[in-house]
C-alpha cells in the first residue's frame, strides 16, 4: 500500500520556487459578504463570487507588463531581476550563465546515451545520441530549444515546440552544482517525448495558450508573456489602465486592481498558493481551465489540491512550502495573519550581501520582545540568523542537485525535516483537500474531484483499486449524472475499471468521454491502449490513427499504430509506422525490432539486414538474443 503515496516529479519545478509575498500583511481590509460554507455558488466564481474587485470578471483583459511599466517604472525594474520575473524566457543566445564546457558535464553520459547541448548561430541545441562499438554514431536526435524555464536559481529546464506541442528536453541545469544533467523523473524510455501541458506550465509562464483536447498542444503564439507577469498577482489590468488614464484615481480601495497584501488572509494567500501549493494531486475543478483564476478569489474553487495525510507524508518537496507553512506554530498562532508576505517582498530578492540581516529582520518583527534563547556563543556561530536554525534547508526533495527551505519554521532546530510515514490502512483514503471547510465548494464537487484523484493513484496498486471500487465508483458516476459531458470524470471511471480488471466497463467509460469530446487526445489513448489489451485490434488501430490526428509528435502512438497493423498482417503500413515512430525517437528498442520482421514480411531482405544491423548497433547487449532470432526469421 505504501507505493501508492508517491511524489510527482516536477518536470519544470527548477527554479521558480521564491514564495510569492510582499511586505506586510496586516489586518484584511477586503469587505464582502462571506457566503456560507453550504453555499454553492453558480459555475464561474468570477461572474459570482462577492467581491468589490471588478477585475476579476473574465471580460476584463489583460494588457502586459509593458503597460504596467509606464507608471510602475521602479517596482517593474526590480522585480525585473526577481526569480518569478525570470521564471521563463526563450532560448538561443549562449548563455554566461550556463556554460557548455567539459567542466560543466558537457556532454554527460546517462540512460546509455550521451547528451550534449551546442550553439549554433542564435539557436540552442539539445542532443542525445548513441554510438556502436566503433565509436560511429548509430542513433541520434538533436532539437533546437524554444524556452528555458527557470530563472536560474536553482536551474532551469528547457522546452522544445514540435508543430505547436511542446515537449520537455532530457536535458537540465543545476545551478547550485554547476552542472549539465538528465532533466527530473527521465527514464530511459522517455527521451524528447514528455508532453508538457498547461497544467504543468501554471506555475513558470505568464500565459500558455493551450489547445482544447490536447496534451500538449497550444495556438501560436504559445505563450502571452513569458515569466511570471503583474497581473498574475494583481489581476487583469484593462480596467485599472482605462481608468487611469482617464484621470480617474480611487480615494478608497482602489476596485480596478487587486492589491494582494490588502485581502483577507484566505484571499492573500489563493494568490501565492497559486505556484506554491502543490500538493500530492491537484486538478482543474470541472468547467475551469488552467488560467481562469483571478487574484481576488479563492483558488479552490478553480483548483482542486490534495495532501497526503500528515503522518503518510516521506518528506519534505521542492514546492511544499504552502504546506509546511500551515504546520508552522507561527501561522498557527497568529490565526493566518502571518502568511507568505509577512517575510517575502514579491517584487524584489535580497541579495546575497543582506539576505541573513532581510529575514532576520522579518522574524523580529514578531519577536522582539523575546529573542533567541540560545547561549550568545551558539548564536554568533550562527552565521545565517535566524533562519540558519529555523528554517534549515532539506536535502530530501524530489530534484536531483538541489536543497530547499523548510517552511516549517521549526522551535528545535535539530529536528529532522523528514519523518518515516506509516502505513495506509487497508480502506484508507490516503489524500485529503488542502482547503478544509472550502467556501462555496459543494460538497458533491468535492466527491468528485477527490474521485478523479484516487483513480490516478490506483495502477499503483490493483488490489487498493479493487477495494477502493465501493466508494470510489459512486463519487464518479454522482459526477457524470449531474455533467454527463465531464469527460475527466469519464476517464476517470475508465481509469478504476481498468485498473480492477474489467476492461470491457473501462472502454464504455471511454467511449462516453469521446461521445462528449471525440478528439480528446488522453481518452482515445487510454481507449486505444485498452482496445489493444482486449485483442480488438481494429478499434486500436482506428484510436490510435485518431490520436496521431490530434498530436502527431508522439512517436509511441505511431509505434503503437506500428504494432496493431502487424497484428492485422498490414505489413507494409505497419513498416511505414515503424519509420515514422524512428523519426520521432530512434532509440526505441521494439519498434527497431518491428520494423526488422516487416521489412522481413514485405520480403526486403537487404533492407530487413540493414535494419538488423542499425538495431544491434543501437542496442548492442541485445545481440546475443536477437542475432539467433534474426537468422532464423531471415530463413524463413
Amino acid at each position: 500500500m505504501a507505493a501508492l503515496i508517491r511524489f510527482r516529479p516536477l518536470s519544470l519545478l527548477v527554479a521558480c520556487i521564491l514564495i510569492l509575498g510582499g511586505i506586510g500583511g496586516g489586518a484584511a481590509l477586503l469587505m464582502r459578504k462571506q457566503p456560507q460554507p453550504e453555499e454553492a455558488l453558480s459555475d464561474d466564481p468570477r461572474l459570482s463570487f462577492a467581491t468589490p474587485y471588478r477585475n476579476v470578471r473574465p471580460e476584463v483583459a489583460y494588457v502586459g507588463d509593458a503597460e504596467c511599466r509606464r507608471c510602475h517604472q521602479q517596482i517593474a525594474a526590480k522585480y525585473a531581476r526577481h526569480p518569478m520575473g525570470r521564471s521563463m524566457a526563450a532560448a538561443g543566445l549562449p548563455s554566461p550563465t550556463e556554460p557548455l564546457g567539459a567542466k560543466q558535464n558537457n556532454p554527460f553520459k546517462q540512460l546509455g546515451s550521451t547528451f550534449e547541448v551546442v550553439h549554433r548561430g542564435a539557436s540552442t541545441v539539445h542532443k542525445e545520441l548513441r554510438l556502436d562499438s566503433k565509436g560511429t554514431t548509430a542513433a541520434s536526435i538533436e532539437l533546437d530549444v524554444q524556452y528555458a524555464v527557470g530563472s536560474g536559481s536553482r536551474g532551469k529546464s528547457y522546452l522544445i515546440d514540435r508543430g505547436g506541442f511542446l515537449f520537455q528536453s532530457p536535458i537540465s541545469w543545476f545551478s547550485e552544482k554547476q552542472i549539465w544533467d538528465i532533466s527530473p523523473g527521465f527514464t530511459e524510455h522517455r527521451h524528447f517525448s514528455r508532453q508538457i501541458g498547461a497544467n504543468c506550465l501554471f506555475c513558470h509562464s505568464n500565459h500558455a495558450d493551450a489547445l482544447p483536447d490536447t496534451i500538449n498542444g497550444y495556438r501560436t503564439p504559445a505563450f502571452l508573456g513569458l515569466s511570471i507577469g503583474c497581473e498574475r498577482c494583481h489581476g487583469p489590468g484593462a480596467l485599472h489602465v482605462k481608468e487611469r488614464d482617464a484621470g480617474n484615481v480611487s480615494k478608497g480601495l482602489d476596485d480596478t486592481i487587486v492589491n494582494p497584501k490588502s485581502l483577507e488572509s484566505v484571499l492573500r494567500e489563493s494568490v501565492c498558493q497559486q505556484c506554491h501549493l502543490q500538493g500530492e494531486q491537484r486538478i482543474l475543478r470541472r468547467g475551469r481551465q488552467p488560467f481562469d483564476y483571478r487574484p481576488g478569489l479563492p483558488l479552490h474553487l478553480f483548483w482542486s489540491t490534495f495532501v497526503r495525510l500528515p503522518d503518510l507524508v516521506q518528506a519534505y518537496r521542492s514546492v511544499g512550502q504552502m504546506e509546511q507553512m500551515e504546520r508552522s506554530r507561527c501561522h498557527q498562532a497568529s490565526a493566518g495573519a502571518l502568511g507568505c508576505i509577512s517575510c517575502h517582498d514579491p517584487h524584489e530578492k535580497p541579495t546575497p550581501e543582506n539576505r541573513v540581516e532581510f529575514y532576520t529582520a522579518r522574524c523580529q518583527s514578531c519577536h522582539v520582545e523575546r529573542g533567541c534563547t540560545a547561549p550568545r556563543s551558539e548564536r554568533e556561530k550562527q552565521k545565517e540568523g535566524c533562519i540558519g536554525c529555523h528554517m534549515k534547508k532539506a536535502d530530501s526533495t524530489s530534484i536531483a542537485h538541489t536543497a530547499v527551505t523548510d517552511h516549517r519554521i521549526l522551535r528545535q532546530p535539530d529536528i529532522s525535516p523528514t519523518t518515516k510515514p506509516r502505513a495506509i490502512l487497508p480502506d484508507e483514503t490516503p489524500v485529503q483537500l488542502f482547503h478544509a471547510n472550502p467556501i462555496g465548494l459543494a460538497k458533491e464537487e468535492v466527491e468528485r474531484d477527490l474521485g478523479i484523484v484516487l483513480s490516478e493513484l490506483l495502477p499503483k496498486d490493483p488490489q487498493f483499486a479493487i477495494k477502493q471500487l465501493p466508494s470510489l465508483l459512486p463519487r464518479l458516476e454522482a459526477a457524470v449524472a449531474r455533467d454527463p459531458k465531464d469527460a475527466a470524470a469519464w476517464d476517470a471511471i475508465g481509469r478504476t475499471y481498468r485498473a480492477a480488471g474489467r476492461l470491457d466497463d473501462a472502454m464504455t467509460a471511454f467511449q462516453h468521454a469521446l461521445t462528449h469530446s471525440p478528439k480528446r487526445e488522453a481518452s482515445l489513448a487510454e481507449a486505444a491502449n485498452i482496445a489493444g489489451e482486449m485483442e480488438q485490434t481494429n478499434a486500436a488501430m482506428e484510436l490510435w490513427q485518431r490520436a496521431i490526428a490530434v498530436n502527431p509528435w508522439m512517436g509511441h502512438y505511431h509505434a503503437q499504430l506500428a504494432r496493431s497493423l502487424a497484428r492485422l498482417s498490414r505489413w507494409a503500413e505497419a513498416q511505414k509506422a515503424c519509420r515514422k515512430a524512428l523519426e520521432l525517437d530512434p532509440f526505441d528498442f521494439d519498434v527497431r525490432v518491428l520494423l526488422v520482421t516487416a521489412c522481413i514480411r514485405v520480403d526486403a531482405r537487404k533492407e530487413a539486414e540493414e535494419e538488423f544491423k542499425r538495431l544491434i548497433a543501437v542496442h548492442p547487449t541485445k545481440e546475443s538474443e536477437l542475432r539467433p532470432w534474426f537468422e532464423k526469421q531471415i530463413k524463413r
